[in-house]
């Protein structure tokens, strides 16, 4: 599995030539990707705002045309990923590799874990409202990228053709797929869905999958606790598993992969945690395992957490109450010298 990944790893970590960053350095193929997805999104709640947010809004074909034609640059956007995203197909295999071998490597017994996704069943070409569904679902561990992008794309032609008087029936379909955009939330997405992608596998290469098996204890316990009356006792075998799985940390604790998958979980408005009211038994364990990775440790992706957890906007938090102030704390004590949290 391992090989496998690393192989993929090379590829997406190749270079696009001509495209650089905007300090002039040279960017990865994830980083190019998800910075394509990011402003068809902004273009896309962009629209969806100018449409919806009002409650008497007037949704007749000339008003809409009207909106269509004062967000021309939003338009321009939507169309150049819809010209370019059938050539971001070409990364897909180095998704679906990896998603493979983590199958066999388990003989696919991840797939019976609950509330554990993947993208391989998901029909192709993807719709455009299970497309926007699958780039806001931080539960989906693998996504293709490919896919994706051209399920949504596709709903560009339907708004081009209400812009030029096309027909009742696809004016109707593009307005029921627009309304199936989260845009009042649109500010929560971050737009790193292909880089989270290539977190994990360097996680699984240099970090013993240890990030990666968080994630899915964090996405099974929610369905659990979700779907399951609950019961006290049950606390002890959740902890103990927990501790299970993380009890070599200190193997993997320069895995900067490994870094950024439980960084993610903890501080980002999109991430796991901010979705749902883990019990604290689980929360203190998960800030123990974040403050001994991170102890006397430094870096840009550190930083970039401790400004989401700073961020005063809570309109997209759904997570256990005072979380967010508790892991800023364990954070930035764990910049400082000092004995192992507890």
């Amino acid at each position: 599995m391992q090989e496998t990944v690393r192989h993929h790893i090379s590829t997406l970590e190749q270079i696009i030539p001509g495209v650089v960053g905007p300090n002039g350095e040279a960017q990865v193929s994830a980083v190019v990707i998800d910075e394509g997805l990011s402003h068809w999104w902004a273009a896309l709640i962009r629209i969806c705002f100018a449409l919806f947010s009002r409650p008497d809004a007037n949704l007749s074909p000339d008003h809409v045309r009207e909106v269509f034609r004062d967000l021309q640059s939003q338009m321009s956007s939507m169309e150049l990923l819809h010209r370019q995203a059938r050539n971001i197909k070409e990364y897909d295999d180095n998704i679906s590799g990896p998603q493979r071998s983590i199958h066999l490597a388990t003989d696919e017994l991840i797939c019976e874990l609950p509330g554990v996704e993947f993208d391989g069943g998901c029909p192709d070409p993807l719709p455009f409202g299970l497309a926007v569904e699958m780039l806001s679902n931080p539960a989906l561990l693998f996504m293709l990228p490919g896919r994706c992008t051209v399920g949504f794309a596709s709903i560009f032609p339907k708004l081009q053709d209400i812009l030029e008087g096309g027909d009742s029936v696809l004016f109707q379909e593009a307005l029921e797929g627009l309304k199936s955009v989260p845009w009042k939330e649109g500010g929560c997405w971050e737009g790193n869905v292909v880089q989270r992608q290539l977190w994990r596998f360097q996680d699984l290469c240099s970090g013993g999958g240890l990030g990666f098996t968080v994630e899915i204890f964090l996405i099974a316990l929610k369905q659990l606790l979700s779907t399951s009356p609950w019961k006290d006792s049950q606390s002890a075998m959740y902890v103990g598993t927990f501790r299970a799985i993380t009890s070599d940390w200190s193997v993997y604790k320069h895995s900067l992969g490994t870094q950024k998958i439980v960084l993610h979980a903890v501080a980002s408005p999109g991430g796991l945690i901010s979705k749902f009211n883990y019990p604290a038994y689980i929360t203190e364990e998960l800030l123990a395992l974040v403050y001994n990775m991170l102890k006397e440790q430094t870096g840009p992706h550190i930083d970039h957490a401790v400004e989401q957890l700073r961020d005063s906007d809570n309109r997209c938090y759904h997570g256990p109450p005072d979380f967010r102030a508790r892991a800023l704390e364990v954070i930035l004590q764990s910049r400082l010298t000092a004995p192992s949290f507890s």
